[in-house]
Protein backbone atom coordinates (compact mmCIF):
# COMPACT_ATOMS: atom_id res chain seq x y z
CA UNK A 1 0.00 0.00 0.00
CA UNK A 2 1.30 3.42 -0.78
CA UNK A 3 1.28 5.55 2.89
CA UNK A 4 0.60 8.46 0.55
CA UNK A 5 -2.62 7.51 -1.82
CA UNK A 6 -5.44 6.31 1.00
CA UNK A 7 -6.69 2.99 -0.58
CA UNK A 8 -9.19 3.80 -3.85
CA UNK A 9 -8.26 6.76 -4.16
CA UNK A 10 -7.02 6.86 -8.11
CA UNK A 11 -4.14 8.44 -9.85
CA UNK A 12 -5.07 11.52 -12.07
CA UNK A 13 -5.33 11.12 -15.53
CA UNK A 14 -2.99 13.13 -17.27
CA UNK A 15 -4.48 12.04 -20.83
CA UNK A 16 -8.20 12.20 -20.27
CA UNK A 17 -10.06 14.75 -22.16
CA UNK A 18 -14.19 15.44 -22.50
CA UNK A 19 -15.94 13.72 -25.48
CA UNK A 20 -19.74 14.91 -25.59
CA UNK A 21 -20.98 18.90 -25.99
CA UNK A 22 -21.96 19.03 -22.37
CA UNK A 23 -18.83 18.51 -21.07
CA UNK A 24 -16.85 20.44 -23.57
CA UNK A 25 -19.53 23.41 -23.25
CA UNK A 26 -18.28 23.37 -19.60
CA UNK A 27 -14.89 23.24 -19.62
CA UNK A 28 -15.13 26.16 -22.72
CA UNK A 29 -17.49 28.71 -20.03
CA UNK A 30 -14.40 27.07 -17.18
CA UNK A 31 -11.25 28.51 -19.17
CA UNK A 32 -13.29 32.14 -20.03
CA UNK A 33 -14.16 32.54 -16.20
CA UNK A 34 -9.74 31.51 -15.77
CA UNK A 35 -8.82 34.25 -18.61
CA UNK A 36 -11.14 36.82 -17.39
CA UNK A 37 -9.36 36.82 -13.29
CA UNK A 38 -6.01 36.45 -14.69
CA UNK A 39 -3.76 39.35 -13.73
CA UNK A 40 -1.07 39.01 -16.53
CA UNK A 41 1.07 41.86 -17.76
CA UNK A 42 1.46 40.18 -21.07
CA UNK A 43 -1.03 38.25 -23.19
CA UNK A 44 -0.80 34.67 -23.19
CA UNK A 45 1.18 33.10 -26.82
CA UNK A 46 -1.08 30.84 -28.73
CA UNK A 47 1.13 27.58 -27.03
CA UNK A 48 0.22 28.52 -24.14
CA UNK A 49 -3.77 28.89 -24.53
CA UNK A 50 -3.59 25.46 -25.82
CA UNK A 51 -1.94 23.99 -22.39
CA UNK A 52 -4.07 26.45 -20.09
CA UNK A 53 -7.34 25.29 -22.62
CA UNK A 54 -5.55 21.63 -22.53
CA UNK A 55 -5.48 21.52 -18.70
CA UNK A 56 -8.45 22.82 -17.71
CA UNK A 57 -10.36 19.96 -19.64
CA UNK A 58 -8.20 17.42 -18.43
CA UNK A 59 -8.56 18.20 -14.73
CA UNK A 60 -12.33 18.75 -15.51
CA UNK A 61 -12.51 15.27 -17.35
CA UNK A 62 -11.09 13.66 -14.16
CA UNK A 63 -13.28 15.23 -11.34
CA UNK A 64 -16.25 14.68 -13.86
CA UNK A 65 -15.64 10.93 -14.06
CA UNK A 66 -14.97 10.32 -10.64
CA UNK A 67 -18.12 12.23 -9.25
CA UNK A 68 -20.29 10.55 -11.87
CA UNK A 69 -18.26 7.29 -11.49
CA UNK A 70 -17.30 6.71 -8.13
CA UNK A 71 -15.00 4.34 -7.24
CA UNK A 72 -16.10 2.12 -3.95
CA UNK A 73 -18.09 5.25 -2.91
CA UNK A 74 -15.01 7.29 -3.10
CA UNK A 75 -14.76 10.52 -5.62
CA UNK A 76 -11.50 12.08 -5.00
CA UNK A 77 -8.48 11.81 -7.19
CA UNK A 78 -4.91 12.21 -5.88
CA UNK A 79 -2.83 14.03 -7.80
CA UNK A 80 1.19 15.13 -7.71
CA UNK A 81 2.20 18.93 -7.60
CA UNK A 82 5.59 17.58 -7.69
CA UNK A 83 7.75 19.56 -10.59
CA UNK A 84 9.26 16.52 -11.71
CA UNK A 85 8.05 15.75 -15.19
CA UNK A 86 8.25 12.13 -16.27
CA UNK A 87 10.09 10.68 -19.15
CA UNK A 88 9.46 12.32 -22.48
CA UNK A 89 7.85 8.57 -23.60
CA UNK A 90 5.28 9.20 -20.53
CA UNK A 91 4.78 12.97 -20.86
CA UNK A 92 1.25 14.47 -21.83
CA UNK A 93 0.75 17.95 -22.78
CA UNK A 94 -0.87 18.63 -19.76
CA UNK A 95 2.23 17.53 -17.48
CA UNK A 96 3.88 21.16 -17.16
CA UNK A 97 4.95 23.81 -14.46
CA UNK A 98 1.70 25.24 -15.31
CA UNK A 99 0.04 22.60 -14.11
CA UNK A 100 -0.49 23.59 -9.84
CA UNK A 101 -1.09 27.01 -11.01
CA UNK A 102 -3.94 25.92 -13.29
CA UNK A 103 -4.97 23.67 -10.62
CA UNK A 104 -5.13 26.21 -8.14
CA UNK A 105 -6.93 28.81 -10.27
CA UNK A 106 -9.60 26.38 -11.01
CA UNK A 107 -9.92 25.88 -6.80
CA UNK A 108 -10.07 29.51 -6.71
CA UNK A 109 -12.92 29.40 -8.91
CA UNK A 110 -14.98 27.32 -7.25
CA UNK A 111 -14.51 24.18 -9.86
CA UNK A 112 -12.07 22.53 -7.58
CA UNK A 113 -12.37 21.38 -4.20
CA UNK A 114 -8.25 20.99 -3.37
CA UNK A 115 -6.89 19.01 -0.52
CA UNK A 116 -2.98 19.79 -0.52
CA UNK A 117 -0.55 16.82 0.70
CA UNK A 118 2.12 17.44 2.95
CA UNK A 119 5.34 15.18 2.65
CA UNK A 120 6.25 15.26 6.13
CA UNK A 121 3.24 13.89 6.96
CA UNK A 122 2.62 11.21 4.41
CA UNK A 123 -0.04 12.57 2.36
CA UNK A 124 -0.35 13.03 -1.26
CA UNK A 125 -2.82 15.84 -2.73
CA UNK A 126 -6.45 15.16 -3.94
CA UNK A 127 -8.97 16.96 -5.63
CA UNK A 128 -13.12 16.39 -6.01
CA UNK A 129 -14.83 18.16 -7.82
CA UNK A 130 -16.04 21.65 -6.20
CA UNK A 131 -19.17 23.45 -5.13
CA UNK A 132 -19.48 25.29 -9.48
CA UNK A 133 -18.84 21.88 -10.68
CA UNK A 134 -21.20 19.77 -9.11
CA UNK A 135 -24.01 22.25 -9.55
CA UNK A 136 -23.37 22.18 -13.28
CA UNK A 137 -23.53 18.17 -12.99
CA UNK A 138 -27.23 17.74 -11.32
CA UNK A 139 -28.35 20.42 -13.30
CA UNK A 140 -27.18 19.13 -16.84
CA UNK A 141 -25.40 15.64 -16.96
CA UNK A 142 -26.48 11.94 -17.08
CA UNK A 143 -23.71 10.28 -18.49
CA UNK A 144 -20.09 12.46 -19.60
CA UNK A 145 -18.33 10.90 -22.19
CA UNK A 146 -14.62 10.90 -22.09
CA UNK A 147 -11.59 10.71 -24.82
CA UNK A 148 -8.40 10.82 -24.59
CA UNK A 149 -5.25 12.32 -26.05
CA UNK A 150 -3.50 10.96 -28.47
CA UNK A 151 0.01 9.33 -28.37
CA UNK A 152 -0.52 8.04 -25.24
CA UNK A 153 2.88 4.89 -24.08
CA UNK A 154 0.63 1.51 -23.89
CA UNK A 155 3.55 -0.40 -22.95
CA UNK A 156 5.22 0.83 -19.55
CA UNK A 157 8.14 0.08 -17.32
CA UNK A 158 8.08 0.74 -14.18
CA UNK A 159 10.96 0.91 -11.59
CA UNK A 160 11.23 -1.07 -8.46
CA UNK A 161 9.36 0.46 -5.41
CA UNK A 162 11.27 2.96 -3.04
CA UNK A 163 10.60 3.02 0.31
CA UNK A 164 7.55 5.08 0.39
CA UNK A 165 5.87 1.79 -1.89
CA UNK A 166 6.15 4.14 -5.13
CA UNK A 167 7.31 2.62 -8.44
CA UNK A 168 8.47 5.73 -10.69
CA UNK A 169 8.46 5.93 -14.54
CA UNK A 170 11.42 4.21 -16.67
CA UNK A 171 12.45 5.25 -19.75
CA UNK A 172 13.67 2.80 -22.64
CA UNK A 173 15.15 1.95 -26.20
CA UNK A 174 12.61 0.44 -28.27
CA UNK A 175 13.50 -2.71 -29.62
CA UNK A 176 11.74 -5.75 -31.82
CA UNK A 177 10.24 -6.78 -28.65
CA UNK A 178 9.05 -3.69 -27.20
CA UNK A 179 7.55 -2.94 -30.85
CA UNK A 180 6.08 -6.34 -30.25
CA UNK A 181 4.12 -5.90 -27.30
CA UNK A 182 2.83 -2.63 -28.05
CA UNK A 183 1.47 -3.79 -31.22
CA UNK A 184 -0.19 -6.78 -29.22
CA UNK A 185 -1.51 -3.84 -26.91
CA UNK A 186 -2.62 -2.05 -30.24
CA UNK A 187 -4.80 -5.08 -31.32
CA UNK A 188 -6.30 -5.63 -28.06
CA UNK A 189 -7.51 -2.29 -26.99
CA UNK A 190 -8.85 -1.84 -30.82
CA UNK A 191 -10.73 -5.10 -30.25
CA UNK A 192 -12.26 -4.13 -26.99
CA UNK A 193 -13.01 -0.72 -27.55
CA UNK A 194 -15.22 -2.42 -30.92
CA UNK A 195 -17.45 -4.15 -28.47
CA UNK A 196 -21.37 -3.20 -28.05
CA UNK A 197 -21.35 -3.98 -24.29
CA UNK A 198 -24.44 -3.77 -22.66
CA UNK A 199 -24.75 -3.24 -18.99
CA UNK A 200 -27.81 -4.13 -16.45
CA UNK A 201 -26.99 -2.75 -13.00
CA UNK A 202 -28.41 -0.29 -11.00
CA UNK A 203 -25.05 1.41 -9.95
CA UNK A 204 -23.03 4.02 -12.31
CA UNK A 205 -20.43 2.02 -14.63
CA UNK A 206 -18.17 4.11 -17.94
CA UNK A 207 -18.42 1.61 -20.46
CA UNK A 208 -16.62 3.93 -22.09
CA UNK A 209 -13.60 3.52 -20.01
CA UNK A 210 -11.65 0.89 -21.94
CA UNK A 211 -8.05 1.94 -22.17
CA UNK A 212 -4.91 -0.65 -21.19
CA UNK A 213 -1.61 -0.45 -20.74
CA UNK A 214 0.79 -3.49 -19.89
CA UNK A 215 2.90 -2.40 -17.08
CA UNK A 216 6.32 -4.13 -16.45
CA UNK A 217 8.09 -3.96 -13.14
CA UNK A 218 11.73 -3.70 -11.53
CA UNK A 219 13.13 -2.63 -14.93
CA UNK A 220 12.79 -5.14 -16.48
CA UNK A 221 10.20 -6.56 -19.22
CA UNK A 222 10.61 -10.12 -17.61
CA UNK A 223 8.97 -8.90 -14.51
CA UNK A 224 4.97 -8.35 -14.26
CA UNK A 225 3.45 -7.29 -17.84
CA UNK A 226 -0.22 -7.26 -16.25
CA UNK A 227 -2.66 -5.38 -18.58
CA UNK A 228 -4.14 -2.19 -16.13
CA UNK A 229 -7.02 -0.18 -16.96
CA UNK A 230 -10.98 -0.94 -18.42
CA UNK A 231 -14.10 -0.16 -16.40
CA UNK A 232 -14.43 -4.25 -15.68
CA UNK A 233 -10.92 -4.25 -14.30
CA UNK A 234 -11.21 -1.74 -11.71
CA UNK A 235 -14.79 -2.48 -10.63
CA UNK A 236 -15.09 -5.74 -10.02
CA UNK A 237 -18.82 -5.50 -9.17
CA UNK A 238 -20.31 -4.69 -12.53
CA UNK A 239 -19.15 -7.43 -13.89
CA UNK A 240 -22.08 -9.88 -13.22
CA UNK A 241 -24.32 -6.89 -14.92
CA UNK A 242 -22.62 -7.39 -18.49
CA UNK A 243 -24.08 -8.68 -21.54
CA UNK A 244 -23.04 -8.60 -25.18
CA UNK A 245 -25.03 -9.39 -27.89
CA UNK A 246 -27.71 -10.20 -25.45
CA UNK A 247 -25.06 -13.08 -23.94
CA UNK A 248 -24.15 -12.72 -20.37
CA UNK A 249 -20.50 -12.64 -19.46
CA UNK A 250 -18.95 -16.07 -17.59
CA UNK A 251 -15.59 -15.93 -16.02
CA UNK A 252 -12.89 -18.26 -17.54
CA UNK A 253 -10.43 -18.31 -14.53
CA UNK A 254 -6.77 -20.47 -14.12
CA UNK A 255 -7.33 -22.51 -11.29
CA UNK A 256 -4.59 -21.06 -8.59
CA UNK A 257 -2.38 -19.39 -11.39
CA UNK A 258 1.09 -18.36 -9.42
CA UNK A 259 1.53 -21.71 -7.32
CA UNK A 260 0.41 -22.93 -10.55
CA UNK A 261 3.71 -21.33 -12.33
CA UNK A 262 5.87 -21.85 -9.14
CA UNK A 263 5.41 -25.47 -10.01
CA UNK A 264 5.94 -25.75 -13.42
CA UNK A 265 9.09 -24.25 -12.64
CA UNK A 266 9.58 -26.84 -11.01
CA UNK A 267 9.03 -29.38 -12.91
CA UNK A 268 5.43 -30.52 -11.96
CA UNK A 269 1.66 -29.82 -12.94
CA UNK A 270 -0.61 -28.55 -10.44
CA UNK A 271 -3.14 -31.03 -9.79
CA UNK A 272 -4.98 -29.88 -6.75
CA UNK A 273 -6.46 -26.35 -5.63
CA UNK A 274 -2.61 -25.08 -4.04
CA UNK A 275 -5.14 -22.66 -1.25
CA UNK A 276 -6.94 -25.53 0.06
CA UNK A 277 -4.90 -26.62 2.71
CA UNK A 278 -5.28 -30.11 4.12
CA UNK A 279 -6.28 -30.42 8.33
CA UNK A 280 -6.48 -26.70 8.65
CA UNK A 281 -9.93 -24.29 8.08
CA UNK A 282 -7.52 -21.52 6.90
CA UNK A 283 -10.06 -19.41 4.91
CA UNK A 284 -8.62 -19.77 0.91
CA UNK A 285 -8.10 -15.49 0.39
CA UNK A 286 -6.05 -15.90 3.61
CA UNK A 287 -4.04 -19.01 2.50
CA UNK A 288 -3.44 -17.04 -1.04
CA UNK A 289 -2.16 -13.92 0.40
CA UNK A 290 0.44 -15.65 2.24
CA UNK A 291 1.12 -18.27 -0.32
CA UNK A 292 2.11 -15.15 -2.50
CA UNK A 293 3.81 -13.36 -0.35
CA UNK A 294 6.07 -16.25 0.38
CA UNK A 295 6.94 -16.88 -3.19
CA UNK A 296 7.87 -12.99 -3.45
CA UNK A 297 10.06 -13.08 -0.67
CA UNK A 298 13.75 -13.06 -0.60
CA UNK A 299 14.06 -14.87 2.79
CA UNK A 300 11.82 -17.11 5.30
CA UNK A 301 8.48 -15.29 6.53
CA UNK A 302 8.89 -14.07 10.29
CA UNK A 303 6.13 -11.72 10.89
CA UNK A 304 3.04 -11.17 9.64
CA UNK A 305 2.75 -9.34 6.01
CA UNK A 306 0.56 -5.97 6.74
CA UNK A 307 -3.39 -7.19 7.17
CA UNK A 308 -3.02 -10.80 6.82
CA UNK A 309 -3.22 -12.14 10.71
CA UNK A 310 -6.62 -11.04 10.42
CA UNK A 311 -7.64 -12.93 7.52
CA UNK A 312 -6.45 -16.38 9.58
CA UNK A 313 -8.69 -17.24 12.45
CA UNK A 314 -8.03 -16.03 15.61
CA UNK A 315 -4.86 -17.02 17.28
CA UNK A 316 -3.63 -18.58 14.50
CA UNK A 317 0.47 -18.54 14.05
CA UNK A 318 2.59 -17.38 11.64
CA UNK A 319 4.78 -20.72 12.07
CA UNK A 320 1.63 -22.88 11.81
CA UNK A 321 0.00 -21.58 8.38
CA UNK A 322 3.88 -21.00 6.95
CA UNK A 323 4.75 -24.59 8.09
CA UNK A 324 1.26 -26.32 7.34
CA UNK A 325 1.10 -24.45 3.35
CA UNK A 326 5.18 -25.77 3.41
CA UNK A 327 3.80 -29.34 4.10
CA UNK A 328 0.81 -29.42 1.72
CA UNK A 329 3.05 -28.45 -1.07
CA UNK A 330 6.96 -29.55 -0.97
CA UNK A 331 7.11 -30.32 -4.55
CA UNK A 332 7.60 -26.04 -4.17
CA UNK A 333 10.71 -26.39 -1.46
CA UNK A 334 12.79 -24.76 -4.16
CA UNK A 335 10.75 -21.93 -5.08
CA UNK A 336 10.12 -20.06 -1.98
CA UNK A 337 11.54 -17.35 -0.44
CA UNK A 338 13.20 -16.91 -4.39
CA UNK A 339 11.34 -13.79 -5.12
CA UNK A 340 10.62 -15.07 -8.20
CA UNK A 341 6.37 -13.70 -7.42
CA UNK A 342 7.37 -10.58 -10.58
CA UNK A 343 8.44 -13.37 -13.01
CA UNK A 344 5.66 -15.70 -12.90
CA UNK A 345 3.59 -12.48 -13.09
CA UNK A 346 5.16 -12.07 -16.56
CA UNK A 347 4.50 -15.58 -17.60
CA UNK A 348 0.96 -14.78 -16.54
CA UNK A 349 0.60 -12.03 -18.63
CA UNK A 350 2.52 -13.61 -21.71
CA UNK A 351 0.00 -16.65 -21.31
CA UNK A 352 -3.07 -14.33 -21.10
CA UNK A 353 -1.53 -12.15 -23.87
CA UNK A 354 -1.33 -14.42 -26.37
CA UNK A 355 -4.72 -16.42 -25.08
CA UNK A 356 -6.20 -12.70 -25.96
CA UNK A 357 -4.30 -12.65 -29.57
CA UNK A 358 -6.22 -15.93 -30.09
CA UNK A 359 -9.78 -14.97 -29.60
CA UNK A 360 -9.20 -12.07 -31.13
CA UNK A 361 -8.60 -13.66 -34.45
CA UNK A 362 -11.13 -15.83 -33.76
CA UNK A 363 -13.77 -12.87 -33.54
CA UNK A 364 -14.08 -14.49 -29.66
CA UNK A 365 -15.23 -11.19 -27.48
CA UNK A 366 -13.15 -10.77 -24.48
CA UNK A 367 -12.22 -8.76 -21.32
CA UNK A 368 -9.25 -9.34 -19.32
CA UNK A 369 -8.47 -9.66 -16.18
CA UNK A 370 -5.12 -10.65 -15.22
CA UNK A 371 -5.37 -14.24 -14.81
CA UNK A 372 -8.98 -14.88 -15.96
CA UNK A 373 -11.14 -13.38 -19.24
CA UNK A 374 -14.79 -13.02 -19.45
CA UNK A 375 -16.51 -14.00 -22.77
CA UNK A 376 -19.71 -14.28 -23.76
CA UNK A 377 -21.54 -18.07 -23.01
CA UNK A 378 -20.81 -19.41 -26.27
CA UNK A 379 -17.11 -18.24 -26.39
CA UNK A 380 -16.40 -20.24 -23.10
CA UNK A 381 -15.27 -23.41 -24.83
CA UNK A 382 -13.13 -22.04 -27.22
CA UNK A 383 -11.73 -19.76 -24.42
CA UNK A 384 -11.35 -22.59 -22.31
CA UNK A 385 -8.98 -24.33 -25.36
CA UNK A 386 -7.00 -21.39 -25.79
CA UNK A 387 -5.90 -20.49 -22.07
CA UNK A 388 -5.14 -24.13 -21.94
CA UNK A 389 -3.18 -24.47 -24.68
CA UNK A 390 -1.37 -21.19 -23.92
CA UNK A 391 -0.52 -22.32 -20.77
CA UNK A 392 0.89 -25.33 -22.26
CA UNK A 393 2.51 -23.30 -24.98
CA UNK A 394 4.93 -21.33 -22.27
CA UNK A 395 5.37 -23.46 -19.33
CA UNK A 396 5.31 -26.59 -20.54
CA UNK A 397 3.02 -27.93 -18.44
CA UNK A 398 -0.88 -28.36 -17.87
CA UNK A 399 -2.93 -25.85 -16.25
CA UNK A 400 -6.26 -25.98 -15.27
CA UNK A 401 -8.98 -23.68 -15.49
CA UNK A 402 -12.74 -23.08 -14.51
CA UNK A 403 -16.03 -21.22 -15.32
CA UNK A 404 -18.16 -19.44 -12.91
CA UNK A 405 -20.63 -16.59 -13.18
CA UNK A 406 -18.60 -13.38 -12.27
Amino acid sequence: MNPFKPDHISWFDHWLIAADSSTTGLVSDAITNLLSTEQRTRRRSASSLTTLERTVDNVLSNLLRRTVYPISGVDRVAVSRDKRRPPARYKSETHTDAFPVTLDALTDLGYVEQSVGDWYEGRTTTIRAGAKLRAHIKSRFVSPQFDRMPGQEIVVLKSDKTQYDVAELVDYTDDAHTTRLRSQMKVINEAVDSYEIEYTGSAAADLDDRFMRRIYNRESFECGGRLYGGFWINNKGCRRHLKINGERFMQVDFVSMLPALAMADAGHDLTVNAYDIPGTKYPRKAVKILMLCMLNMKQRIRSWPDGVSKLFPEGTRLTDARNAIESAHPALASQWYQDRGVKYMNTESNILVSTLMFLVKQSVLALPVHDCVLVPESGVEIAKEFMLRSFQFHTGHTGRVTVDRP
